[in-house]
């Protein structure tokens, strides 16, 4: 909304104009969800935007490859897409994907080395 606000008013709005908009008083900066925060949150956030994403993504991973998943919660839900597939290589240092694909038939599931990291549930260099 303050986008479309600053668009409509010649790129500038004053604190005033905004408040009586968007009628608040004030703002606080949230940081926005990152690799740190535990899987269980992130998961969650943005959810129809994952689904999206793994569903453009699904169709790139092909019988027979081999592929590497990161840690992100973006890529667990491309996981979670991966039924039709019989033979594929992931390597990953996600340990929630690890137990998510670990009695499929036809995979191989390695995992990358490192430290398990109880909070973002992924094996890291070093943990915390």
């Amino acid at each position: 909304m303050i986008l479309s606000l600053l668009r409509n008013h010649s790129r500038f709005v004053t604190v005033d104009q905004l408040s009586g908009q968007l009628f608040v008083s004030g703002a606080i900066l949230l940081e926005s969800i990152s690799a740190e925060a535990p899987m269980v949150l992130r998961k969650t956030r943005n959810e129809m935007q994952k689904h999206i994403i793994a569903s453009i993504a699904r169709p790139y991973i092909k019988d027979g490859m081999t592929i590497f998943m990161d840690s992100s919660s973006t890529v667990f839900a491309l996981a979670r897409n991966l039924s039709d597939i019989s033979n594929l290589r992931i390597i990953t240092n996600n340990l929630k994907i690890i137990w998510l694909l670990a009695e499929r038939k036809g995979f191989t599931i390695m995992c990358a080395g490192g430290n398990l990291d109880a909070l973002t549930m992924s094996f890291l260099e070093s943990a915390r």
